[in-house]
Parts: C-alpha cells; sequence; structure tokens
C-alpha cells in the first residue's frame, strides 16, 4: 500500500502526491480521488485547485459543497 507524500515548496505551501487513485469507503458509499497533476495543493481550510483533482463515485453526485462560494462562511 502506498503512503501519500506531503511535499512543502520554498513559500511553505504544502503539496500532496499520491501515486495511485485514493479510494474512499464510507459504508455503504464508496468513491474515488483521481489525482490529475503530479502533486496537488490543499490549502489549511482544505481548499485545493480543482482542475488537480477528479472525483468519481459517490462522492461525485452529491456535490453539496460545490454549490457553495469559496468565501461561504457558515453563520452563527
Amino acid at each position: 500500500m502506498y503512503k501519500h507524500i506531503v511535499v512543502e515548496d520554498s513559500l511553505g505551501r504544502k503539496f500532496i502526491q499520491y501515486p495511485e487513485d485514493l479510494t474512499i469507503q464510507y459504508y455503504p458509499y464508496l468513491s474515488y480521488i483521481n489525482f490529475l497533476e503530479n502533486k496537488v495543493y490543499f490549502e489549511q481550510d482544505g481548499f485545493f485547485d480543482p482542475t488537480a483533482i477528479l472525483w468519481t463515485g459517490t462522492m461525485s453526485k452529491q456535490r453539496i459543497a460545490d454549490f457553495l462560494p469559496y468565501e461561504y462562511l457558515l453563520g452563527e
């Protein structure tokens, strides 16, 4: 089994590299993350470049978070 590799650039940004598709199984749902680029940048709040990852499976069909703008903040 492969382990992800976290790579840091000269600006301190962290990227994730993974050599194959990542499987997410949350019973009874099954989803996959396909890394389209060699390394993918993730910000601390979870934002990532949407052109670098392809979601397939259940999570791709239930894209509730995709309806919210990036700047969205949960109200109190």
